[in-house]
């Protein structure tokens, strides 16, 4: 079944690189490598040959119950995430206690974490903390339990009656709509900040079990990055509150945004601790990262469903040392940990680093070259072009002075994925931009290897397709 129901989606019959062939021959750029899946681009030789050999290996493992077993891809695949997210601790560098978990999607990672958080606190001995903090126009996931984190409410409505009630939405950081015309930065923090600790401390400090937050958010609001010292601002205040702060990195994560970890961003992440040659001290450590994190779509490349949470050393310490269920997680899924799904992703992380992909001219090219094409095109339906690295969004308004975004019922959003889809160029289209019912935005986030003459073809189609719309738009303002 597909998500439609009255009409078929195109038939993709093959892909290679930035290009998906339609079976009526239609050369389609993917601009969004799916949904900031395809990091590499569609059947990359080296992605393909690592996973024919894993499974024609003479030691090859393709599945395995993890009640019993575990397997060399997934014990490598942890340690390389281990080793790039928790440092090591004083002088000796004694390695990080903490561990990575493996499962099939964002959605399934997140939901999991919720109750791994739950049962964190349920051994330390606070049972009261039976709530969780996320933001507003926020995207955690389709489950039942990820929906409720969520504030997509056009997703969350015809499930509104059996999600849980158990979040709390505070204000995520929009400086296009919410940044006050004699506010600083620093201010707008602050203010933040005051929202955030008002509303745990009225709704009971202790009953809270974690924070979500996406450092950069993705489909709901479409590619919001937060001010300076804003995430150790929240960090501050978990702390504070013994309160888990939980990134969601599943869509902005493992390199979309610049960084691999997009709270250890160089712009706008948590303030890392300069080497002093005596290492880190827990302290130190636990002040400049999230207790537990979650990444998906770009891990595996689209080449295999994977998704992981990393849980920090002080977590998994908790849960060791737990009495009520002895140690053990009380939690686990078919697929956890598949050595499939791993060896492709741990080939795909490898290849990125070998190849120091990270350095590749997108990331410091792409936003530059749209916003000032945008800026020189002047559509005045486009009201802010924002970003980081490969990962940006486009959000669309129907009057640049005000603001005012498109009824949700003109379907904008759609209407331009189409129109691009007919021009050749795929693009991820969104709503619910400005409160989770109202607002449209587009996201553009090519492979990280897009080459310079990709980048320019993507942004041609883009403009080519917005200014034959110009008229048909005009017509959806009131």
């Amino acid at each position: 079944m597909h998500r439609s129901l009255s009409h078929a989606p195109l038939l993709a019959q093959r892909a290679s690189g930035i290009n998906i062939y339609t079976s009526t021959g239609q050369r389609i750029i993917d601009a969004t490598s799916g949904a900031a899946v395809s990091c590499l681009g569609h059947s990359h030789p080296a992605i393909v040959e690592a996973m024919k050999n894993h499974l024609d290996g003479a030691d090859a493992v393709n599945y395995v119950a993890t009640i019993m077993f575990t397997s060399s891809p997934a014990e490598e695949l942890s340690k390389l995430l281990l080793e790039s997210w928790e440092p090591p601790l004083g002088p000796t560098e004694v390695p990080s206690t903490g561990k990575v978990y493996f499962c099939a999607g964002g959605s399934e990672a997140n939901d999991s974490l919720m109750k791994l958080a739950t049962q964190y606190h349920l051994e330390n001995g606070q049972p009261q903390r039976t709530k969780f903090i996320a933001r507003k126009q926020s995207y955690h996931g389709n489950t039942l339990g990820s929906l409720g984190l969520s504030h997509n409410l056009a997703r969350i409505t015809p499930y509104k009656d059996i999600t849980p009630k158990n979040t709390v939405h505070v204000s995520a950081p929009n400086t296009y709509r919410d940044l006050l015309p004699s506010e600083t930065l620093e201010q707008y923090v602050e203010r933040l900040r005051e929202e955030y600790e008002t509303t745990i401390v009225r709704e009971g400090a202790d009953t809270f079990i974690a924070f979500f937050l996406e450092p950069v958010t993705g489909a709901t609001s479409g590619c919001l990055v937060p001010p300076p010292g804003y995430l150790q601002m929240v960090r501050e205040l978990c702390t504070k509150y013994g309160i888990l702060m939980v990134c969601d990195e599943v869509m902005s994560g493992t390199g979309r945004c610049g960084s691999f970890h997009v709270h250890k961003h160089p712009d706008f992440g948590l303030k890392q601790p300069s080497a002093t040659g005596k290492g880190l001290t827990k302290a130190e450590r636990e002040a400049s990262m999230p207790d537990v994190q979650t990444i998906a779509k770009g891990l595996g490349g689209g080449y295999v469903p994977i998704a992981s949470i990393l849980i920090s050393g002080k977590v998994i310490d908790v849960l060791r040392e737990g009495k009520i269920n002895k140690g053990a997680w009380v939690h686990g899924l078919t697929y956890q940990g598949h050595p499939l799904t791993c060896a492709t992703a741990l080939a795909v992380q490898r290849y990125i680093q070998d190849n120091d992909i990270m350095s590749s001219p997108g990331f410091a090219l792409f936003g530059s070259m749209l916003q000032s094409r945008l800026a020189e095109e002047d559509f005045d339906f486009v009201g802010n072009v924002r970003g980081a690295g490969l990962f940006w969004g486009i959000e669309f308004v129907q009057n640049r002075e005000t603001k005012e975004p498109f009824k949700r019922a003109k379907g904008l959003g759609m209407l331009i994925h189409e129109t691009c889809l007919e021009n050749g160029l795929a693009v991820y289209p969104s709503n619910g931009t400005v409160d989770g019912k109202e607002g449209d935005h587009i996201i553009l986030a090519p492979p990280y290897n897009v080459t310079e003459g990709e980048m320019v073809e993507i942004i041609d189609l883009l403009c080519h397709s917005l200014r034959g719309m110009e008229s048909q738009i005009a017509g959806l303002r009131e």
